[in-house]
């Protein structure tokens, strides 16, 4: 046997360990019965057709008769409350997903129902989850229902028909009949509910408000008919049969069929015992009309004052909506506000880049010198990665901070942080090569360092900016004040001192002297009186890895410096030389590198130093 989707009608593919399945055409989730009896699982698939045919009385009654087989059958009890709130499963515009609407809206929460109650106590698992989040989805139905059917205005004859032929999808003679009654209650300023008037501006899925509204205020409903199929159509009988539950709790209300083209006797039995009007009869209608004017009477001079007073209140209701809407199109147009930011002077950015590209100059000169240090022409890859990696490190934080200083005023602050942190990466790798290389900077640097503290003590009074911008009226006074306490802290800042010039100038002037005097070129190699050295007299020569002119070149000695002698190695059969008459000198070429230099004949670039001799 298999189960049928009670929300589209495909085939159910049961979940495994569950009371529970998923539609395998709509994909929805739901609760399944709990039985394999075959005669029971057929009235459930029938009970279901039906109510998705809108005919929730039959659902209904097939679901009692379930429970007369079985009354422990959860998922009919659930099956009645469906039908009792006229809940049909429709397409999500928005998700595709099958939702519920009703269209039989009750003032009893489906919470409160004895059928709900039963459900939950019996439920368990994902079966208990499905019921409560179906109920809390129509319960929540149910409150927007009777929300908007409370702000209605009550009604004085509700008028029942089939509006549509679903042969040819045009309208019914019923809806015919029933527009000529509406229109000659309306004359009598009766406030008649007739769908096709009442709710042509409405969708199917928005009406059940308004018809239940219309169910309960009514004093009067007229079931226009002209056959005992059309007075039994879904819709149509659920409306009377709703209205017959109403009669029973409240009977000053009057229920009155009106066919035409049949008889009294083929009304549908639940009006056997009311009185009918037959609309065969010449001046029918106004027979009824009048008729109802004497169970609902009218009183002309009463509903002239009520019409004037209701025209007033709708000049007031109507100036009340322009006056919002003008408040919306103000609070949509927003009003102006000035608003306070920080502007930096011309001047200062015009001084920061000056700096900045004087530093960009010293930075190329430093490349220029192969890789910003002295006396090296090859050197390890390792020192090679390692400048690269600084300088690219150095320079893209440049071009950082002098886009944070001409910002606003705290980034400035930040840039001074990262021009420090420039410059203590610049000594600390400025050490490094002095101990791992036996090299120093090039005095290029100078300017790089120069550059930097001029940018370090270079400030600015920033100017205020003043920008005009449209904001919402309701928080545009709040905005205005935050905007002029903005100003007064803006304004309060102090100007730059030219104390903080002098110390930078005078910090540049001891760098220049210090270039000057030091002379940075002359602190390495230099001549110590306790050591066997040699002191190049050529403009540069070669140093080698092997005593061999053939070996790799590893760097070279230039003209003025001093290498510590380790060993002095004399030309021979085995030690290849330029010229027999010289020899190889194997130096101490950084702290940890050693190489050799030859020396002799027509290659003569070095003069020996022993220890202790006079210079």
């Amino acid at each position: 046997m298999t189960f049928k989707c009670k929300m589209c009608g495909g085939d159910i593919q049961i979940i495994k360990g569950t009371n529970t399945g998923k539609c395998l055409y709509c994909k929805s989730v739901m609760t399944l019965p709990n039985t394999d009896n075959e005669k029971i699982l057929n009235l459930y698939n029938r009970a279901s057709e039906l109510r998705q045919s809108n005919e929730f009385d039959k659902a209904q009654g097939l679901y009692e008769s379930i429970l007369s087989l079985d009354n422990t059958q959860i998922e009919a009890k659930w099956g009645i409350l469906l039908c009792k709130y006229g809940v049909e499963y429709v397409d999500d515009p928005n998700t595709g997903k099958k939702i519920p609407t009703c269209h039989k809206a009750s003032h009893e929460s489906i919470l409160a129902t004895e059928e709900y109650k039963y459900i939950i106590n019996k439920a368990y698992g994902d079966t208990l989850k499905l019921y409560k989040n179906e109920a809390k989805e129509i319960n929540r139905l149910q409150k927007e229902i009777l929300t908007i059917s409370e702000n209605e205005k009550p009604y004085d004859i509700f008028i029942c028909y089939k509006e549509t032929d679903e042969k040819n999808g045009g309208r019914t003679k019923d809806s015919v009949l029933a527009q000529e009654i509406y229109n000659e209650l309306t004359k009598l300023n009766y406030n008649v509910f007739f769908s096709r008037i009442t709710l042509e501006d409405k969708i199917g899925s928005e009406y059940e408000p308004y018809i239940f509204s219309a169910l309960n205020s009514a004093k009067i409903m007229l079931v226009v008919g002209t056959s005992k199929n059309n007075m039994n159509s879904p819709w149509v009988k659920n409306e009377w049969n709703r209205y017959i539950d109403i009669i029973k709790k409240d009977q000053t209300k009057t229920l009155i069929p009106c066919f035409y083209g049949m008889s009294a006797s083929d009304l549908p039995d639940e009006f056997s015992l009311l009185q009918g009007q037959d609309l065969n009869k010449i001046g029918a209608i106004q027979d009824l009309v009048r008729g109802i004017t004497k169970l609902l009477p009218k009183n002309s001079q009463n509903k002239q004052i009520s019409d004037d007073l209701l025209s007033q209140v709708k000049e007031i209701l109507k100036e009340e909506e322009a006056e919002k809407k003008r408040q919306a199109e103000l609070e949509k147009a927003g009003i102006p506000v000035k608003i306070y930011k920080d502007k930096c002077p011309k001047y200062y950015i015009v001084i920061n880049l000056m700096i900045s590209l004087f530093i960009a100059a010293f930075y190329i000169i430093l490349i220029s010198q192969r890789f910003f240090v002295s006396n090296i022409l090859s050197t390890s890859s390792q020192l090679i990665n390692n400048v690269i990696l600084v300088f690219g490190i150095t320079a893209i934080l440049y071009l950082v901070a002098f886009i944070l200083g001409i910002t606003n005023r705290k980034n400035q602050k930040i840039s001074k942080y990262i021009y420090i942190l420039n410059m203590i990466m610049f000594i600390i790798f400025s050490v490094y090569i002095y101990n791992k290389y036996n090299l120093i900077f090039s005095k290029a640097i100078i300017g790089v360092y120069l550059g930097t503290i001029l940018l370090l003590f270079l400030k600015s009074k920033w100017e205020i900016k003043t920008i005009v911008q449209k904001v919402p009226k309701s928080y545009a006074e709040e905005i205005q004040k935050y905007n002029e306490a903005e100003k007064q802290k803006l304004e309060k800042t102090k100007p730059t001192k030219i104390i903080v010039y002098i110390v930078g100038a005078l910090l540049a002037l001891f760098l220049i002297i210090s270039a000057i005097i030091i002379k940075p070129d002359e602190i390495l190699n230099q001549r110590n009186e306790n050591m066997d050295q040699i002191q190049i007299i050529n403009n540069y020569i070669n140093i080698r890895q092997k005593p061999s002119n053939k070996s790799e070149r590893i760097g070279q000695a230039k003209e003025g410096q001093y290498y510590t002698v380790l060993e002095t190695i004399n030309c021979s059969k085995e030690v290849k030389c330029p010229n027999f008459s010289g020899a190889w000198y194997k130096i101490q070429y950084t702290n940890d590198i050693t190489g050799y230099i030859y020396s002799g004949g027509n290659y003569e670039y070095i003069s020996y130093i022993p220890k202790n001799a006079n210079n």
